[in-house]
């Protein structure tokens, strides 16, 4: 049937399966438009009305078009409200390092266990933020404050995250390591006791319990300091509006890539100094010594006990995921659009290198 089809046909088919092969590359996986998504949006990234250009992995899947973060534009201040337990204290260390070369001030509160506060304290920490030289970062452990309602505009938030039960586990025994802060009987008692004696610190419902990382993300709000739809979706949605990355435990050294591309001005050389650390085996700090594993039966309890936990760190994993995958796909899209804006006026011939070239 092929040798009856003239060399017209032939190139005229060859053209169309060709056509038909570019187009489903285009379209991504599943439908998505990804690169031809990540065009559109890398010729607009200074257009961004807040300063901060979105890539829509999923606009075929999520209709409501969930954004993340390309890069932001001069960010004047930056919060991170850290959350204990979370490898904050070895990340403070690689900043510090960033902070002089990239000229920027690098600010934080003395309190640590005060992560709730009163509506006249959220307004001295908003007042003394904007009192900061900037361009500057300021860091404490502190519970999501709304610069708006006290008049003031909303820093770019960063954050970190840990699996909840692994950091849960984490605390309990870190905290044993202090002979001041624990009775003795308290400083031998394991989380599975104290997991199967419902003890409060292990399975109260509230941030002096188990529920400790929501609250950092939701706010002051008394609704905040309890598990429920309602605080974990507000915990959801500021995360969306006023968090250029919330990072993970697990992936630190993807977190630092990402915060170098998405704020690059206080952020440059970030994962180089991490890497560097961790060759010397100096990024970490503050280590539980001592950590008992959990029976499966502890497990099982917990995970039930952490569902709106789990259901957050998984959309905080997703997102993170997704935006560097976002990332990565926007940076071999502007690669492969870069046109030179002159070419050589003429091509060396074969084995011989021009000085252009040398």
């Amino acid at each position: 049937m092929i040798q009856g089809l003239s060399t017209f046909t032939i190139c005229v088919l060859a053209c169309v399966a060709g056509t038909f092969i570019v187009w489903w590359f285009n379209m991504g996986f599943e439908g998505t438009p990804m690169f031809r998504h990540a065009t559109q949006n890398s010729a607009n990234l200074e257009d961004d009305a807040r300063s901060i250009a979105t890539f829509n992995l999923e606009d075929t899947k999520n209709p409501n078009g969930q954004g993340f973060r390309i890069r932001v534009q001069n960010p004047q201040r930056i919060f991170y409200n850290r959350v204990s337990k979370c490898g904050s204290t070895s990340i403070l260390r690689i900043l510090r390092f960033l902070a002089r070369p990239n000229k920027w001030n690098q600010a934080f509160s003395r309190i640590y266990n005060r992560t709730h506060i009163s509506e006249a304290e959220q307004a001295a920490v908003v007042a003394d933020i904007m009192n900061l030289t900037t361009p500057v970062m300021y860091n404490r452990h502190v519970h999501f404050i709304n610069f708006t309602r006290f008049g003031a505009p909303v820093p770019f938030y960063v954050n970190v995250i840990r699996d909840p039960l692994d950091r849960l586990i984490s605390a309990y025994y870190f905290a044993r390591q202090f002979p001041d802060r624990r009775t003795p009987e308290e400083r031998n008692t394991t989380y599975d006791d104290c997991v199967q004696m419902n003890m409060s610190e292990c399975v109260g419902p509230s941030p002096e319990g188990f529920f400790r990382q929501i609250p950092y993300f939701c706010g002051q709000q008394e609704f905040c300091q309890i598990p429920s739809f309602q605080s974990l979706s507000e915990a959801k949605r500021n995360v969306e509006r006023y968090y250029a990355l919330v990072g993970l435990t697990e992936n630190i050294s993807a977190f630092m890539s990402l915060l170098e591309h998405i704020v690059p001005q206080y952020f440059k050389s970030a994962r180089r100094v991490y890497e560097h650390r961790k060759r010397q085996n100096r990024h970490r700090a503050k280590q539980t010594l001592r950590k008992i594993l959990p029976t499966n039966k502890t497990v099982e309890t917990m995970k039930k006990i952490l569902e709106f936990d789990y259901e957050f760190y998984f959309f905080v994993r997703h997102k993170f995921y997704a935006t560097e995958h976002a990332i990565n796909l926007t940076k071999i899209t502007n690669d492969s659009l870069k046109i030179p804006s002159r070419f050589p006026k003429r091509i060396p011939k074969k084995g011989r290198v021009s000085r252009s070239q040398s």
